[in-house]
């Protein structure tokens, strides 16, 4: 083969291979610039809905962060022979506490009572005292948070409708059914005292997370 057509055929090649690099490059160029205005769309989407949805998202959080951590039924627990708890009834706990209060003093004024007895009915009357505070603090938090909830959702709910995400809803949803587990249905909130286990609080953070996924602050 003659040097000629060996420079012919490394020309060529050179040629086509050139071709080839080109069209690489142009498709790298194109996808960069596909991806640039994917972006800037989703920016742009974002930026829509922080600025309708920035203060509400912010006011929902703090309404969120009201609820009680923990149901009537989990500070129940740390008692003997509870009052049962469901469908909102704190003022049919706490009397029925008072009741065993009272039932425990009278106990303490018998003659047939031991030195020991009469320790553990004071200490179980203590528990049922601390039970009533903590519980009448729960229903406080509970019916404050649950109002300011509400009235959010008479002003806001169609906004949180129309541009909210679809994570966002259904963390909103699952929300309310763990607190209508918790303050109607009278169930414990799982390890009340584990974030990682609390119902609530579990489900509260994801409702943070999908906000912040929603309004583009977590890439």
């Amino acid at each position: 083969m003659s040097d000629k057509i060996i420079v012919a055929l490394i020309s060529a090649g050179g040629v086509i291979l050139g071709a080839i690099i080109s069209a690489i490059i142009g498709l790298l160029n194109a996808r960069i610039e596909k991806n640039r205005r994917k972006n800037e769309v989703l920016e742009k989407g974002f930026e829509v809905k922080r600025e309708q949805l920035g203060e509400i998202y912010e006011e929902l959080l703090s309404i969120l962060n009201t609820f009680p951590k923990v149901s009537p039924t989990d500070i129940l627990k740390n008692i003997e022979f509870p009052p049962c708890y469901s469908m909102e009834s704190f003022e049919s706990v706490i009397e029925i506490l008072n009741y065993q209060i009272n039932d425990g003093k009278e106990k303490l004024d018998s003659e047939m009572v031991s030195q020991k007895e009469k320790r553990d009915i004071k200490s179980d009357i203590e528990k049922r005292k601390y039970c009533i505070e903590q519980i009448k603090k729960n229903q406080e938090d509970y019916f404050k948070a649950k109002e300011a909830f509400c009235l959010f959702k008479q002003s806001d709910k169609m906004i949180i409708d129309m541009y909210a995400g679809q994570s966002v809803r259904n963390c909103l949803v699952e929300f309310e059914v763990v607190l209508h587990n918790a303050f109607i249905s009278g169930h414990s909130v799982g390890d009340a005292y584990d974030s990682s286990k609390n119902l609530i609080e579990v489900t509260r953070n994801k409702i943070v997370n999908a906000i912040r996924n929603d309004i583009g602050t977590i890439r």
